[in-house]
């Protein structure tokens, strides 16, 4: 997966409020197609491969607490993610520094 962080020494990752990857959230009006862009990203469709398996992703963060890390319905952990994910090619509008990484 990949995520937009603040900087090389700060790993959490950015809001969406603040993200300029794909998108720069604080220069327009909101960007559905954008933020779905992000959370394709993040999460590797794993919506759609959790129930293709017959599983499915917690509907709460107090559901999701109760599963463990390495529970199949554990979305939070990407445990229902591909090993590979295509995401395409994106073309980048947003001139200037991004730093990205990878939370697998």
């Amino acid at each position: 997966n990949l995520v937009q962080i603040p900087s090389r020494g700060i790993t959490k990752p950015l809001s969406i409020e603040e993200h300029t990857l794909f998108f720069d959230a604080k220069a327009g009006p909101p960007n559905p197609e954008a933020e779905a862009l992000v959370a394709r990203f993040a999460l590797l469709d794993q919506q759609k491969h959790a129930v293709a398996a017959g599983n499915v992703c917690p509907a709460s963060e107090v559901e999701a607490a109760k599963l463990n890390d390495q529970d199949d319905n554990n979305c939070h952990q990407l445990n229902a993610a591909p090993a590979y994910f295509d995401g395409g090619l994106v073309q980048m509008k947003v001139l200037g520094e991004h730093h990205v990484v990878s939370t697998r």
